[in-house]
């Protein structure tokens, strides 16, 4: 998962610092995690039989906004320092609220997730096997979403896998961020609700949505085309001493860049806030980008992740073309915006 590139200054090799989470020691460790995107459609062209639809073109207008919140509660009954083998792992919160407009329409909607006050045990086995059993909690309707999780924290997914003095710097593959990045994008966390067949969904006063409804126009989104992105990374140790919330830490610096190719949807057409196009929005494919820059700290008195620190940009652009009826129907749109992710892991 991680390739390791370490640059040593002056002469000789020396031992370095070790920046990995103790699973040796019983403890309750607390995970929050708040992904926050807001995008802003700065193009929207829609075209029939090749000539402009007038209100449909030009900068557009509109857009979208997310905010995804998790706690995720681990208690580690045992393991070595290297991995963890035993752990009770309680979902307390997995919840979305998201805000789209287009024109002079606006809703909203706010959901949780299954997984939600879940409690899961996460047993390693002699083999190295994950078994996972359900402990408190209902159980899912889709039993694979309690499938496939480390009893590991994500942000392990970060360091580097040997010693590293000040100024190391590390490469840090797809996977490795992906991991990292599970408690904001995990789709066993999040996982979609099915679409209801057309679309359904009550509509509020002002065109708003309560919680939970809407699923053929607010579910997915944005927050979906985050898992196209194919990533990379570059990871360095600038410091050992760097004060995070109160406690002293080790600072790896990280720059993170995603780019990928959206899905096309082919029925029903795509979710109403993926690119703020109208409901009746034919197929859509894309790209989407993405460059994230911040810091991870590490307590290496503690020997665990403290906070993870990013922000950047986010660009989304979409193209489709349909026929009905002998007319073609083409539109493009752009959107641009900032993402910034917090998480923050703390002893209970």
């Amino acid at each position: 998962m991680r390739s390791l590139t370490l640059l040593f200054a002056a002469a000789g090799l020396v031992a370095g610092h070790e920046l990995a989470t103790d699973y040796g020691r019983a403890r309750t460790l607390e995970t929050t995690s708040e992904l926050e995107l807001d995008l802003e459609t700065t193009l929207f062209e829609m075209t029939v039989n090749g000539e402009p639809v007038e209100g449909r073109g030009g900068p557009g207008g509109g857009g979208s906004s997310l905010v995804r919140k998790a706690v995720i509660v681990d208690e580690i009954a045992a393991g070595t320092k290297a991995s963890a083998s035993k752990v009770k792992r309680t979902f307390e919160t997995l919840h979305d609220a998201s805000t789209f407009s287009f024109g002079e329409e606006e809703r909203t909607d706010e959901r949780d997730f299954p997984l939600a006050g879940v409690s899961v045990a996460l047993v390693r086995n002699e083999q190295g096997e994950i078994e996972a059993e359900l402990v408190e909690g209902t159980k899912p309707d889709d039993a694979a979403l309690l499938e496939g999780h480390l009893p590991e924290l994500a942000l392990d997914a970060l360091l580097p896998a040997g010693a590293v003095e000040v100024d190391g710097e590390w490469k840090l593959e797809h996977d490795a961020i992906r991991a990292a990045l599970a408690t904001a994008l995990d789709a066993r966390l999040f996982a979609e609700a099915p679409r209801e067949e057309g679309g359904g969904g009550g509509r509020g006063e002002r065109g708003e949505r309560g919680p939970g409804r809407g699923r053929g126009g607010m579910r997915g989104g944005p927050a979906r085309s985050l898992g196209s992105l194919t990533w990379k990374g570059e990871a360095k140790l600038t410091a050992l001493d760097e004060e995070h919330g109160g406690v002293e830490c080790a600072k790896i610096e990280l720059t993170l860049e995603g780019e990928g190719e959206l899905p096309e949807f082919t029925r029903g057409g795509p979710p109403r806030d993926f690119a703020l196009l109208p409901a009746a929005a034919p197929a859509l494919a894309g790209t989407i980008t993405a460059r994230l820059e911040g810091a991870l700290y590490v307590s290496l008195a503690e020997a665990r992740p403290v906070a993870l620190v990013l922000d950047g940009e986010l660009a989304i652009e979409s193209n489709s073309e349909r026929e009905r009826e002998g007319e073609v129907f083409t539109t493009r749109s752009r959107q641009e915006g900032k993402l910034t992710l917090n998480v923050s892991v703390a002893t209970r």
